[in-house]
């Protein structure tokens, strides 16, 4: 009988196990064929075989199947054959065995690298949780900043309005009485030169005050020394008085001891002159201590009746509408506010003196720390005005 290949069904008994063998043969490398594929697609799916490896398994993979192939289509009893199927089986379960022992390979190593990135990945979220409570902190932070700023920003606006009511107001005035500005001026004029000669004689009052305690000084010393050259004196006309009781007949001692006498005198007579002409300096420097604080009692007055004369008016000029309250404010008022002053601490010595002064001297604000500092801070402004109660 012929069957579907064209050949002759009908085989002895020795033909019927020969199949049979062929048939287990054909069973077992269909079976490799699949753990071949399956350690093939390890192999892929890892990487760790190279490139000609995996070709070279690719082309024995496609003989064997072809192979697989040529015994379904033979019926012969070949033992060669046989023999070098099972040989080639054999390779292809080791090659098999190779490719798995590469696949868990691989997946160790997969496997602790992932267990290394995630100890990473826990360490960088405990990092993170340490951190999360700075950046909570330093989110309030900002929150609180971003508040004084838009504080601020109010201040400055409701600053900048009141800056321009005053401007508005100033203007308002000067065009409404103009003759009374220019006189309002003249008085201004008058009560500033009245205030620059009260700082020269001011000045020179501290200046005369120093030299009067030199004075002082000075006429102590040469009081110290008359007093003692009259004691020396007194001595040696004591110890010559003795020797000529005495009438010790010795001449030469006598004539040294007059000489230590006049010299003496003469010491203690210098030395009363010089106390005197101290002295009298030092007279003349009183007197004229006196005279300057007469002088700067009659400025105090002027600069006070120009300043009833001056009211509550706005001066021309503004920006200098404080100029009405020179010798108003006091040292200490000043002091203090200047002590509450955000960055005063960081000034120079110049700088703070000058700020103090021009301030005590009723300039207004602004144009003292315009002059100062060469700015208006805000906050500076802010609350010197408060503080001293100044309108600019």
């Amino acid at each position: 009988m012929v069957n579907q290949w064209g050949r002759d069904g009908n085989f002895s008994s020795s033909g019927a196990r020969s199949s049979g063998a062929a048939g287990i043969v054909v069973a077992a490398l269909v079976a490799l064929l699949l753990g071949a594929g399956g350690g093939y697609t390890a192999a892929r799916l890892f990487g760790g075989v190279s490139l000609s490896d995996v070709q070279s398994r690719d082309e024995k993979i496609a003989d064997l199947e072809k192979q697989v192939s040529d015994l379904k289509f033979r019926n012969a009893d070949d033992s060669d054959q046989t023999g070098a199927l099972r040989a080639r089986v054999e390779e292809l379960a080791k090659a098999n065995e190779t490719l798995k022992a590469l696949a868990d390979d691989r997946t160790n190593e997969a496997g602790a690298d992932a267990r290394a990135e995630i100890a990473a990945l826990k360490k960088t979220i405990e990092e993170a949780g340490d951190l999360r409570a700075d950046l909570n902190r330093a989110r309030r932070s900002l929150q609180v900043s971003e508040l004084q700023i838009i504080e601020l920003e109010d201040t400055i606006k409701g600053q900048r309005a009141e800056i321009d009511k005053l401007r508005a107001g100033l203007t308002d005035a000067a065009t409404q009485s103009n003759a009374g500005n220019r006189a309002l001026g003249d008085q201004i004029k008058a009560l500033e030169a009245a205030l620059a000669e009260s700082r020269k004689k001011a000045a020179g009052a501290a200046d005369l005050a120093k030299r009067i305690a030199q004075l002082e000084d000075g006429l102590a010393q040469k009081t110290a020394e008359l007093s003692a050259a009259e004691r020396r004196s007194s001595s040696i006309r004591k110890e010559l008085d003795a020797a000529l009781a005495a009438n010790t007949g010795n001449s030469g001692e006598s004539a040294a001891l007059r000489k230590q006498l006049a010299a003496a005198r003469a010491e203690a007579m210098s030395a009363s002159a010089e106390r005197k002409a101290t002295q009298a300096s030092l007279e003349a420097m009183r007197n004229e201590k006196e005279k300057l604080a007469a002088d700067t009692d009659a400025l105090r007055e002027r600069i006070k009746s120009l300043e009833a004369a001056h009211g509550d008016d706005t001066p021309p000029d503004s920006g200098q509408n404080d100029d009405n309250a020179s010798m108003r404010r006091d040292g200490d008022a000043v002091r203090a506010a200047l002590a509450d002053m955000p960055g005063f601490d960081r000034l120079s010595a110049g700088k703070k003196g000058e700020l103090a002064r021009r301030l005590e001297d009723g300039e207004c604000v602004a144009d003292a720390l315009k002059a100062t500092l060469g700015r208006v801070p805000a906050i500076a402004l802010r609350n010197l005005i408060r503080d001293l109660g100044s309108k600019c």
